[in-house]
């Protein structure tokens, strides 16, 4: 572990929004550190490096809340908190959803980690059971998978934001042959997640609220 212990902080805080402060930045800074090493000489299907995969799922969340660079309606943490959309723990999960289940890094590995950062109780509070529930498990059936990240609405968003970056690889490419199949899969699936917490909904209203929108109408 000493080796994701001295990566540079480089390469990750160029992905960290300005707006997010303590101790939400440096868990997302950990959190890219621990991916992009962990995901080292990985690749996507398509052929790109695995970490771009975390990255995407994270872009999509901050363009959905506002935080990309180039965003005309700000970020509004009260508003998103309104919508009962989950944000703490969302964009380091986006980066860590495939650490554990993909890599040599373990689940304690990662623990581990957030506790010499002093991150210890963050990572129990919002990492720790989504996590847990994000990872498949060997020889788990999917539809035992699905059932078991419905349990919590942040392993729930982050998978929906997985899939939907798996639907745009599959979509792709000489990987279109694939889409059929298993795009319905993916989209049955984040169905299923949405209709369990109407995150669909609840993104609706706040884009209503960042622009200044009635929501009743």
């Amino acid at each position: 572990m000493n080796e994701l212990e001295s990566l540079s902080l480089d390469k990750a805080t160029k992905y960290i929004p300005d707006e997010i402060d303590n101790p939400e930045r440096t868990a997302l800074a950990l959190s890219i550190k621990i991916a992009i090493k962990a995901h080292h000489n990985q690749h996507r299907p398509n052929g790109e490096p695995y970490y771009y995969h975390p990255l995407r799922c994270a872009e999509t969340f901050q363009h959905l809340v506002g935080l990309e660079r180039a965003s005309q309606t700000p970020f509004d943490r009260e508003a998103l908190a309104k919508t009962k959309i989950p944000f703490a723990g969302i964009l380091p999960l986006c980066w860590l959803h495939d650490v554990v289940e993909d890599t040599d890094i373990t689940f304690d590995d990662v623990a581990d980690i957030f506790a010499k950062s002093n991150l210890k109780v963050y990572f129990c509070k919002h990492i720790a059971k989504p996590l847990e529930l994000l990872t498949h498990r060997k020889g788990e059936g999917y539809e035992a998978y699905i059932k078991r990240v419905k349990q919590d609405p942040n392993a729930s968003l982050v998978k929906i934001l997985d899939m939907h970056n798996n639907l745009l690889v599959l979509t792709t490419g000489d990987h279109q042959d694939k889409f059929h199949a298993k795009g319905r899969e993916y989209l049955d699936y984040c169905y299923q997640l949405d209709d369990q917490y109407h995150f669909s909904e609840g993104f609706k209203h706040y884009n209503r609220l960042r622009f200044g929108l009635n929501s009743s109408k």
